[in-house]
């Protein structure tokens, strides 16, 4: 699988998160008026932050991750930065990953990584599916506008909440965007802890160095997806 670009590592700031290529436009007419459509893949992600390097092992760690994704064009999983990117949380507690025999740590605690918003899909969808219904094993509230990933094949993809149809104690059926990437199964898990997207970098890995010192570089990041498939 893709690796995952620890981002927060290098002061990450104004990240801005985009789609081209989710409509098209014929121009406009003499009297100004324009016709667009839609296309069924739902476009392309892309985002923009600025990235702020203050050490010598982060500018080493940064160019060591540019000559493998902005040299050699390598796709790897983004993180999704910014405030409210998971649902609230009813009663739902993080209890972390057990021992083996069932037991935790002495203070109650688990091993790290246990998922906190367990959600998966009710039942299987197809490429360029626009409404799921989902299981909720976790008390969240989902209302609309929040991001998860659903790992594929191929590494994670990025989706939004776009609206809520209807929902139960124990499932919610919603419309998402952009329409699915891929074919789902029943019990897929969707993950709401760590929204993220298979990207490759398209520009501006690379800052002027300031002072010999610093650098503040701004990455341009684009999904990488063939739009044929999608």
């Amino acid at each position: 699988m893709p690796e995952i670009l620890p981002i927060e590592d290098f002061y990450p700031n104004n990240p801005r998160w985009d789609r081209v290529g989710a409509r098209k436009s014929g121009g406009r007419s003499l009297s100004g008026i324009s016709q667009r459509a839609s296309t069924t893949g739902g476009g392309a992600h892309t985002a923009t932050l600025l990235v702020q390097l203050r050490t010598a092992n982060q500018l080493r760690r940064w160019r060591s991750y540019g000559a493998r994704y902005a040299e050699n064009g390598e796709p790897f999983e983004l993180p999704f930065l910014g405030a409210g990117k998971v649902p609230l949380l009813g009663g739902a507690t993080y209890e972390g990953i057990p021992h083996g025999d069932g037991s935790y740590f002495d203070d109650g605690a688990g091993y790290d990584n246990a998922p906190l918003i367990e959600v998966s899909f009710a039942q299987a969808y197809d490429l360029r599916d626009t409404e799921v219904q989902l299981n909720l094993d976790s008390e969240v509230d989902i209302i609309g506008g929040e991001p998860f990933s659903v790992i594929n094949s191929d590494g994670a993809r990025l989706h939004f909440i776009k609206s809520v149809t209807s929902r139960t104690a124990t499932t919610i059926t919603v419309k998402i965007d952009p329409p699915l990437r891929a074919a789902v199964t029943t019990a897929t898990e969707v993950d709401f802890d760590n929204p993220r997207c298979l990207m490759r970098v398209e520009d501006g890995w690379y800052g002027p160095l300031t002072h010999l010192k610093f650098m503040d570089a701004a990455p341009i990041f684009v999904e990488h997806f063939d739009p044929q498939a999608a």
